[in-house]
This record gives C-alpha cells, structure tokens and sequence, in this order.
C-alpha cells in the first residue's frame, strides 16, 4: 500500500513540474510551448519566426489563431515594462520611440526589464556590433509588426538590446543599451530579415478540456480508488 501510495504522489508532483513557467510584469512564459501570455493575450515568442516575412509567419500560424500584433498591442507590451521611458509608449504607427537604457555593473534580470523582455520573448539575435566580454555579453531582440493602416506597404519594427562591455583591452567599453519602436518611414518592408521574428499574438482560448495536472489528479485519485476496493474486497474474502 505504501510503495502505491508513494508511486501516485510520484506521479502527480512528476505532472505539475512538467511545466516551467517564467513570470515578470504579469507576462508569463510556458518553457513547452514558447508562448507568452498576459491579460488575455498570448504571444509567440520572436525567435519562432525569426528569418520569416508576415506573410510567410501567417501562412503558418494563422489557422492556429495568431495574427500580426497591432500598434496597440506593442505600446501595451512596451508600456508593461517601461524601460524607464519618461513618457508613454504610442500606438501610432507614424511614431518612433526610443529609450536608452544605462549601463550597469552585472544584469540584475530581478530589476533590468530588458532581460526580463529578452528572457520571456526571447533572443533573436547577437548583435553583430564590437566583440563583447563574455562576462558582460550582447542579447538582442527584434520583431516586425503592425497592420499597415495607412497602406504604405510598410511596417513597424520593435527592437530591444541590453547593455555590454566591448573587449577592447586593455581599455573596456561600456554600451548602453535600448528599447525602440520604428515607424515604419524607419522600419523595413515587410521583411523577411535573418536578425527579426515576427510578432505574432492571439486571444486566449477558452478551456474547454482538463489540463494535463488535473488529469494526472484524477488519474491519481481513480488509482487510489481501486486500491482501497481492492483491499476491502480482500479483507471480507478472508472474513
């Protein structure tokens, strides 16, 4: 009876560690799936589509329910975390921003929102800038987006890229580093490009079957069931 019991719980503590999730500003990353989700919103992280054109992301994740993130969608995201902007992030898509953000002795992904960004929507490319010190490395990330409101074939670009030390010894550089969001008279086309992904986001469908812990639960509790009717019955056969 012990050896099941510990076997079911086995089981059960096996199924809710299946999932790892990373949370910071409410944006919450499921390592098994890549996606990213917040106030009823998922987002496919970046590197997914890295190297592809709208075009070519939608005719792929489009009969899944992914469509490209609006001007609105990106200056909600850009505004969860701040960057220490001092003004809001904009949703027009004739606006670009920018905000520098200073360097800092070793990436404290516990206050740096730009590693939280990168850590949650992912690194889509190294930055091919000076050589950085291994210690205090280059990540970057970029995404096209936006709906082309104003049907000038173009689109909107976000970018983001942490601080770093370039290895210039005997002398060390240190490079801020950023946040912006590029219009699209700054933007590329639609692309595809090597270095962005495309940001794609969906609604959250509603739950219509029982998640992978809750059958493990009742997995769990059916198993545990038939042990004690099992035991039952033969305990009133030897009776």
């Amino acid at each position: 009876m012990k050896k099941v019991l510990l076997g079911l719980g086995l089981l059960c503590t096996c199924s809710f560690a299946n999932a790892a999730l990373v949370t910071y500003n409410d944006y919450t990353l499921d390592e098994a799936t890549n996606i990213v989700t917040s106030g009823g919103l998922e987002w496919l992280q970046w590197d997914e589509t890295r190297g592809l054109s709208i075009d070519s992301a939608l005719a792929i994740y489009a009969s899944q329910g992914w469509g490209v993130a609006s001007n609105v969608h990106m200056a909600g995201l850009f505004n969860a975390f701040g960057f220490g902007a001092s003004t809001p992030w904009d949703d027009n898509e004739n606006t670009s921003q920018t905000q520098v953000t200073p360097w800092n002795s070793g990436d404290d992904i516990n206050s740096d929102p730009i590693e939280q960004f990168l850590t949650l929507f992912s690194i889509s490319f190294l930055y091919g800038g000076d050589p950085s010190l291994p210690s205090d490395p280059v990540d970057a990330t970029g995404a096209f987006f936006g709906l082309d409101t104003d049907s000038d074939g173009k689109t909107n670009v976000a970018e983001l890229r942490s601080d770093y030390t370039v290895d210039d010894y005997p002398d060390y550089t240190k490079v801020n580093g950023y946040a912006r969001l590029l219009s699209d008279t700054q933007g590329g086309a639609f692309g595809p490009s090597e270095y962005y992904g495309v940001a794609l986001v969906r609604a959250i469908a509603p739950v219509n079957e029982v998640s992978a812990p809750a059958s493990a639960l009742l997995m769990a509790l059916g198993l545990f069931g038939l042990v004690i009717r099992r035991r039952h019955t033969t305990w009133n056969t030897k009776r």
